[in-house]
């Protein structure tokens, strides 16, 4: 089967919504563990925070496998895709855009962690 360039295109553009979409994903799973660890951190026990930050840190995992395995998916993609020389579309701006993503998942998830442990009574007394 051969695919031409349109169609290379439109694979790796809904590569990239699909990486988009379960890092929104994750970004608001983030804030709802914040947020509800905020207001009623301190009334939960030791007990029902570790579970909250297992199934955080579960979540975490399956979103960040999602996005490597459609990231591969835009790599693929885009090695197929021919670039005209000095078209500008050569920058590897994928790569900064990865680098950076993976760096706001990994400082968030484990400020997250951090914020939910630093709420539990024992740490507080």
């Amino acid at each position: 089967m051969d695919i031409d360039q349109l169609g290379l295109h439109q694979l790796r553009y809904m590569s990239l919504e699909l990486v988009d979409t379960t890092f929104n994903l994750w970004m608001s799973a983030t804030f709802a563990t914040l947020i509800a660890i905020h207001f009623v951190g301190r009334q939960l026990k030791t007990r029902a925070l570790v579970l909250i930050a297992t199934l955080y840190s579960l979540f975490s995992l399956l979103c960040l496998v999602r996005i490597i395995m459609n990231g591969s998916s835009v790599i693929i993609y885009s090695q197929a895709i021919v670039v005209e020389p000095n078209s500008g579309l050569d920058f590897p701006f994928g790569t900064v855009l990865t680098i950076l993503r993976l760096l706001i998942f990994a400082i968030g998830s484990i400020s997250t962690l951090y914020f939910v442990f630093r709420s539990s009574k024992e740490y507080r007394e």
